[in-house]
């Protein structure tokens, strides 16, 4: 499960399905072991989905004079700072540098 903020339900289903249907496909082998690499790469891009989420919704979810106010530098710091672009993860998340999922990146996008 992921925050749909981002929207990437289908996207997220899609890339499941096709990458264990090929698990299926290339033979009789359909024990844990043969699905361990999948497992280990879907928890990350996991992690780094519900990290761009997380990130998203406290940019542009949350309501006040506060959150204006971080929502405001928020957007002044990534102008000036191309690795807090966190939200290209559109690319996909695993065409992100591993450094773009770190909690300083959340401390970097709101000082």
């Amino acid at each position: 499960h992921n925050d749909p903020i981002i929207g990437q339900g289908l996207s997220i289903t899609y890339r499941d399905v096709r990458i264990v249907s090929e698990i299926m496909l290339a033979g009789d082998d359909w024990s844990p072991a043969a699905f361990a690499p999948y497992a280990e790469e879907r928890a990350e891009r996991m992690r780094r989905l519900r990290f761009v989420a997380a990130l998203a919704s406290m940019v542009d979810s949350e309501f006040g004079p506060e959150a204006e106010e971080r929502r405001r530098r928020a957007h002044a710091n990534r102008a000036k700072d191309p690795t807090l672009a966190a939200f290209s993860v559109m690319v996909g998340p695993e065409n992100m540098p591993p450094f773009a999922f770190e909690p300083e990146i959340i401390e970097k996008t709101f000082a």
